[in-house]
């Protein structure tokens, strides 16, 4: 058996409306917003709120999710292009390199 690896891993915006609401709530603007992620610019945060991305990183995620006092799960959702596990070597003679 081989184990495979992820090839990438990124964080998916789950509730685009209810991170807008969270923001205007607590007062809290997308600049703000931005440092508490951990970015030096508030620009890819207002593509965010536009819909114009929908991706982000765990770390970033995780940071705002926090400051927001929410659950992580309410706003964000892991997303991978591949994924981990054992697999059994398939019995074709073509047998590709997991890896």
């Amino acid at each position: 058996m081989t184990t495979a690896k992820i090839l990438e891993f990124w964080m998916e915006v789950k509730d685009l409306s209810l991170l807008k609401e969270l923001m205007e709530t607590k007062n809290v603007s997308a600049r703000r917003l931005s440092v508490e992620a951990g970015w030096r610019s508030h620009t890819y945060m207002q593509r965010l709120l536009r819909g114009e991305e929908t991706t982000l990183k765990a770390e970033p995620a995780a940071r705002i999710a926090h400051f927001l006092e929410v659950p992580f799960g309410l706003l964000f959702v892991a997303r991978s292009s591949g994924f981990s596990g054992q697999i059994a070597p398939s019995s074709r003679t073509d047998r590709r390199k997991v890896g």
